[in-house]
């Protein structure tokens, strides 16, 4: 089974997704110049380390609106150009990704094995 990675928003809208294809989107819009703002720790935050911003991995954490945007942005100009084969995964879903984004933040809840 493949793993993947769920998104929600507040408004309890969801996007499943195969963890490969979050890392990928991620470093397409980067290519992109997609500068990411840093996500918002997980509540409540029980460590006494900084949060580190991350992305990657799914802990509760919150991409920001601003930040939402501007990913979806950097990767609809991704998927638009002719570098975004991405083996095993259709276009499709890679545009479903940057749907979800462009309509604000959202939290990267669960990882399902």
């Amino acid at each position: 089974m493949q793993k993947t990675i769920t998104f929600k928003r507040q408004d309890q809208c969801s996007l499943v997704i195969p963890y490969q294809l979050w890392r990928e989107a991620l470093r397409l819009a980067q290519d992109r110049n997609w500068k990411p703002q840093g996500t918002l720790p997980p509540q409540p935050y029980p460590y006494q380390a900084p949060w580190d911003g991350a992305y990657e991995w799914a802990y509760g954490q919150t991409v920001r609106t601003e930040d939402a945007c501007w990913l979806a942005h950097y990767l609809q100009r991704a998927i638009e150009s002719n570098s975004t084969l991405i083996i095993g995964e259709p276009r499709e879903t890679l545009v479903g990704v940057a749907e979800f984004c462009r309509l604000g933040a959202f939290e990267i809840v669960a990882e399902v094995q």
